[in-house]
């Protein structure tokens, strides 16, 4: 009998929920639903203590074929699985699509999840591990902010891949065993988190590999290093299901069918919701950064919306206890966005303070054009420069700060990129 039947039939037998049964584990109730579908299969380090809690022997509720065909030898991933990930089905699905496919062929292609701040690269690359680890033989995660964070992750994975070199005290024969087991091993995921400098990652990862390699970058302009996906903010309606997950209004399990009878339930408090997706431009780090808050304090969703509007600055800036996963909050995580695109080009933090004034998108490129002569020392002279624009623009999109509309000559900024400028101007600036 395959493992999901029997964990359902144990399960049930008991008198226990898949909620309950979760509890115990400290895990979600999808993870036991995938479990008992056959879609997932429990790591090693889960499989004891599910059994002690069953009652029975490991060899009574798995087969050890089943366990050897399943079993996931090599694991490096440093965040536990998010039991409030939400949508985001079409991502995933193009990602194993690509990733998977490439593991046949002789050479690997990297690909890239790209995108603003806070717009969920890294949670969609943890669900990506979670959910397809069976398929690799080993899944391996580095950070990849800079020189230092690579370094320390490639001396981890030495000890995850238990290699003969993990204990020698030059990093760099630590480092080219690593290198070493890249090049002769296959069916290998390895994930680099948060690139800031592809030449860094250049440095420290060997040319020729045989695996998978997903990057999560705000870089746009990754040349032939790897192969984009852009990412979107939520959709209102995948906003609004995830909102009301994370803030435990729903539970943690409830699909968009639960939205609509919550719709019908609470209409106000579903429309709080609803106004909170969209003045947050359907952002996950700032939907997330809300529903911490509303679990905190259980003050309402209403009652959020309005605080919202007064002390938008400060709730911007509030990201909770226990964020380990993206600790710094909304506000944090433009600023140094802007302070890294503005230390390339001094005009881009003026171009980003304007377009924080006018609407969102489709922002004319030839209103700066025209208004240079109003848009100070800085910014003017960019402006009237075709090429000094041009390179201006491309560094404040490197970082998806904007997006540019080429065919309309237009860009777009995010709302909350312009909430988060505004709130840091004082009414001198705003007026200049």
């Amino acid at each position: 009998m395959r493992f999901g039947t029997r964990l359902r039939e144990e399960r049930v037998r008991r008198h226990l929920s898949q909620e309950a049964l979760a509890e115990v584990l400290s895990l979600s109730a999808r993870t036991i639903r995938r479990w008992e579908q056959g879609q997932a299969f429990p790591q090693a380090s889960v499989r004891p203590h599910l059994c002690r809690f069953l009652g029975l022997r490991l060899e009574e509720l798995f087969e050890e074929q089943e366990i050897q065909a399943k079993s996931l030898p090599l694991w490096c991933i440093p965040s536990p699985r998010n039991p409030f990930f939400t949508g985001r089905e079409e991502t995933l699905t193009v990602l194993h699509t690509f990733l998977v496919t490439h593991q046949e062929t002789a050479l690997t292609r990297v690909y890239a999840l790209q995108g603003l701040g806070g717009v969920g690269k890294t949670q969609i690359a943890l669900e990506y591990a979670y959910r397809f680890a069976q398929e690799y033989r080993a899944v391996l995660w580095i950070g990849a902010e800079d020189a230092e964070h690579l370094v320390l992750s490639l001396l981890r994975l030495a000890e995850t891949l238990q290699l003969p070199e993990r204990d020698d005290k030059d990093q760099q024969r630590v480092i080219t065993a690593v290198h070493n087991w890249l090049m002769t091993h296959d069916q290998w995921l390895l994930i680099c988190d948060n690139v800031e400098d592809l030449d860094i990652l250049d440095r420290f990862l060997p040319s020729i590999r045989h695996g998978s390699v997903l990057l999560t970058t705000r870089l746009q302009a990754l040349g032939t290093r790897a192969r984009s996906i852009p990412l979107l903010p939520m959709e209102q309606e995948e906003g609004e299901l995830f909102l009301l997950r994370r803030a435990r209004v729903l539970e943690a399990e409830a699909t968009s069918e639960h939205v609509h009878l919550f719709a019908v339930r609470e209409l106000s408090q579903y429309a709080a919701a609803a106004e909170l997706v969209t003045v947050m431009g359907g952002l996950p780090l700032a939907l997330d950064q809300a529903g911490a808050y509303l679990e905190a304090t259980q003050c309402g969703l209403s009652a959020y919306v309005e605080l919202f509007r007064t002390q938008r600055a400060a709730l911007l800036q509030h990201r909770g206890e226990g964020a380990q996963d993206h600790p710094s909050p909304v506000s944090t995580t433009f600023a140094l966005a802007i302070t890294a695109a503005a230390d390339r080009h001094l005009a881009v933090r003026d171009l980003l303070r304007v377009c924080a004034l006018l609407q969102p998108d489709a922002i004319p490129e030839e209103l700066f054009r025209q208004g240079s002569a109003h848009l100070g020392a800085a910014l003017g002279p960019v402006c009237r420069d075709l090429l000094e624009w041009n390179q201006m623009i491309a560094i404040a999109c490197s970082y998806s700060l904007l997006s540019r509309q080429a065919e309309t000559q237009t860009f777009s900024i995010h709302r909350l990129m312009q909430a988060v400028l505004l709130d840091a101007m004082d009414e001198d600036e705003r007026y200049e």
